[in-house]
């Protein structure tokens, strides 16, 4: 196992614990629930000062502005992108969550976006577009499907419909940003730097919101909030980026089916009124169809020929 596939495994198990608390924090129940907007102040701005203290501490420098007027005009322009699509992915996300919970929202997304991964890595990045990772891209959707039909019920058609235009979003726009930020880390900019400039933009959109909208935040919750952006917004996203400074998108994109496996054991396995939906036996074989694909894709990257870490396949 090479370096790149530690940090990737990392980066999904982290992002797991992330979506896992996310579900139980902000979902409706007995009038506790986190508001979105609450929660991603707290997500954003924790991320954004780690990002700072951990390019302060490997002798990067304290000022952001030095470290911007160094970017080229091309790269501050990707960075305003990476952030409006970062805050509309996590907008997304926790909404999408509120609205269907955690389970299916990573299932649907998370199954849907290896292939988008992979066409992001072609058409953004000039990444080879591999047939075998697109076919078993395609496969994980028979997975997708199974466990969207054990769906749990109660659902109204409402919240299905706007969850799912939710998981749209962040599939599309959370493929987006991972090409940018592979991009960024290929143009030779550090880790913490990009996401120093990543979370800035979404952390000002977000407090706007939570101004607007005159919710409060109450203080008990600040802490582990912040626990939570630090294990699961800043480190996998760390992670990902010394990830990408050894392997493509391409490779990158077959672990994502960790995500969906891992949430559908995990939530409902905390959450009691949810166990229902883990033995479901649509949701048992579509898991075990979405296992199988990650599985088929691990035998198929090792047999490729002409691939380094980073590099894009011979021709």
């Amino acid at each position: 196992m090479n370096q790149a596939s530690i940090y990737f495994l990392m980066f999904c198990a982290f992002l797991v614990v992330r979506d896992v608390f996310s579900h139980y924090l902000v979902r409706p129940g007995d009038g506790t629930a986190i508001a979105p907007e609450a929660m991603l102040v707290v997500y954003f701005w924790t991320a954004v000062a780690l990002a700072w203290l951990f390019e302060w501490a490997r002798g990067g420098g304290a000022s952001i502005g030095k470290h911007w007027r160094r970017l080229a005009r091309d790269q501050r322009l990707d960075f305003v992108k990476l952030g409006l699509a970062t805050w509309a992915v996590y907008a997304s996300t926790i909404v999408g969550f509120r609205l269907i919970g955690a389970p299916v929202f990573n299932v649907v997304e998370y199954s849907a976006m290896p292939l988008l991964t992979v066409l992001a890595g072609g058409f953004l990045l000039g990444e080879r577009i591999l047939a075998g990772r697109v076919v078993l891209s395609l496969v994980s959707v028979a997975g997708v499907v199974l466990i969207f039909l054990a769906r749990p019920s109660g659902e109204g058609t409402g919240s299905w419909v706007w969850g799912l235009v939710c998981v749209t979003a962040s599939a599309v726009l959370t493929s987006y940003c991972s090409a940018i930020q592979k991009r960024q880390v290929t143009d030779g900019l550090s880790p913490s730097v990009v996401l120093l400039f990543r979370f800035p933009l979404p952390a000002l959109i977000t407090t706007v919101w939570l101004l607007a909208a005159k919710t409060p935040i109450a203080p008990k919750v600040i802490l582990p909030l912040m626990i939570i952006a630090a294990i699961g917004v800043f480190l996998p996203l760390l992670l990902l980026c010394f990830g990408f400074m050894r392997a493509t998108l391409g490779e990158f994109s077959r672990y994502l089916f960790l995500i969906p496996i891992l949430t559908w054991l995990l939530v409902p396995a905390l959450v009691q009124k949810e166990q229902s939906f883990l033995f479901d036996w649509k949701s048992v074989l579509g898991a075990s169809v979405l296992l199988t694909s990650f599985m088929l894709a691990a035998r198929y990257e090792s047999q490729l020929e002409g691939i380094g870490p980073g590099r894009p396949a011979r021709k």
